[in-house]
């Protein structure tokens, strides 16, 4: 790679429509390098088999994109200021909002959309619908999909949930608003 040339391609990419195109190529490239720091692999990006000729053509279809520069993904991921790029938007999905007669006495699941760029989910359940008050039950997990222990519902009562999806960096997307749910009894 020609380093002034490559730079002069980089610059250029981040005026105007090309630089929110050069911004999803580069969150491409830091998403695999973080997905293998956070699996404990090597993070290298000459590894990645198409780093040389990464670019949008390679995964977006446009042959007018940049080459991402090495040093300019290391730079953005060894800067203790960099927050990384902040999870995508996501949506709750069940039990769903305003559902009624759920078993207060058995394991309840809850589950809600993948997330991209997330280090974990803070998964939430509580009876203020502020969550001010302690939560009933809080979990930090990597999956999208939580089963509550048996016993920590009570009957008749209304729980409100929530998640808040949070990156390697402490960047977070949480859903608009929390779901509502009742329990028999």
């Amino acid at each position: 790679m020609n380093d002034k040339a490559d730079r002069q391609r980089l610059e250029n990419a981040g005026q105007g429509e090309g630089g929110a195109q050069f911004d999803r190529i580069v969150a491409k490239v830091v998403a695999w390098v973080e997905d293998r720091l956070n699996s404990g692999e090597s993070a290298n990006p000459d590894w990645h088999p198409d780093i040389e000729a990464w670019s949008a053509s390679s995964h977006d279809g446009d042959d007018e994109a940049p080459p991402i520069l090495l040093g300019e993904l290391m730079t953005r991921l060894t800067d203790p200021n960099y927050g990384g790029f902040p999870p995508g938007t996501f949506a709750l999905r069940k039990p769903g909002n305003l559902s009624q007669n759920i078993a207060a006495g058995g394991s309840v699941q809850f589950e809600w959309d993948k997330s991209t760029n997330v280090y974990f989910y803070e998964f939430e359940v509580s009876l203020d619908p502020q969550f001010i008050d302690p939560p009933v039950y809080k979990n930090a997990e990597l999956a999208h999909v939580v089963d509550l222990p048996t016993g920590t519902l009570k009957p008749g009562k209304q729980y409100f949930w929530r998640v808040t999806a949070k990156n390697s960096k402490g960047m977070q997307q949480a859903v608009g608003n929390p779901f509502s749910f009742m329990t028999k009894g």
